[in-house]
C-alpha cells in the first residue's frame, strides 16, 4: 500500500502535464499521431521484410496439387481389385503420384522406417495388392490432414514437432508404398 501511494502522486500530475500540453498545440499532436503512423507501417514493412519467408517452392504446390490426383488413384485401385480388374496401370498412377510427396519431405531430413522385406515373403500378388490398397488409403486419409499443415508451414514458415512426427509417419508409409508398388510393378526394389 505504501508503494502505491507514492506512485500514485507522481503519475497523476505527469499524466496531467502531459494532456495540458497536447491540447494546448493540437497540431503538434496531429503530426505526432500521422509520424507514429508512418513508423509503425515502416516497422512492420521491415519485419516482413527481415522474416524468413517460407519458400513459395515448387514442391509445396506440387504436394497440394498431387493430393487429389492420389485419391482418385487409390479409388480406382480400389475399383478394380473390387472388381478383379487388372489392378497394375493403377499400381502404376499411385507409383508415379509418390514423388511430389517425397519432394516436398526431402528437406525435412526425415528417417522413415525401413521396409522388411521379408515381412512379405508369403504374400500372393494378390495380397501384395490389398496391402498396396490399404497402404494408399492410409496415407490417402493422411493427405487430408498434411494439407493443413503444409499450408500452415508456407504461411508461418517454422515447422514444428507435431508436424514433423505427422510427416516422418506419412514418410515411413510413402516408402512402403513406394515398395510394394516397385514390387508389384516390377521396378527394382528400393535400396537405402
Amino acid at each position: 500500500m505504501g508503494r502505491l501511494q507514492f506512485v500514485l502522486p507522481v503519475v497523476a500530475p505527469l499524466t496531467l502535464a502531459c494532456a495540458t500540453a497536447m491540447a494546448q498545440n493540437p497540431s503538434t499532436d496531429a503530426n505526432r499521431d500521422l509520424t507514429l503512423l508512418e513508423t509503425v507501417k515502416e516497422s512492420e514493412e521491415l519485419r516482413d521484410t527481415s522474416r524468413p519467408r517460407p519458400k513459395e517452392d515448387k514442391s509445396s504446390g506440387d504436394f497440394l496439387v498431387t493430393i487429389p490426383r492420389f485419391q482418385e488413384a487409390t479409388e480406382n485401385l480400389r475399383m478394380a481389385l473390387g472388381t478383379d480388374n487388372d489392378a497394375k496401370r493403377h499400381i502404376r498412377t499411385l507409383d508415379k503420384l509418390i514423388k511430389p510427396f517425397t519432394d516436398y519431405l526431402k528437406p525435412m531430413k526425415l528417417k522413415p522406417a525401413p521396409v522388411d522385406p521379408a515381412s512379405f515373403k508369403e504374400y500372393s500378388r494378390k495380397d501384395l495388392e490389398w496391402e498396396t490398397l490399404t497402404t494408399a488409403e492410409r496415407i490417402d486419409n493422411n493427405l487430408q490432414r498434411a494439407k493443413f499443415f503444409v499450408s500452415d508451414t508456407a504461411k508461418t514458415g517454422a515447422v514444428t514437432i507435431q508436424t514433423m512426427e505427422f510427416f516422418a509417419d506419412m514418410h515411413t508409409d510413402l516408402t512402403r508404398l513406394k515398395w510394394l508398388t516397385n514390387k508389384l510393378t516390377g521396378a527394382p526394389p528400393l535400396t537405402r
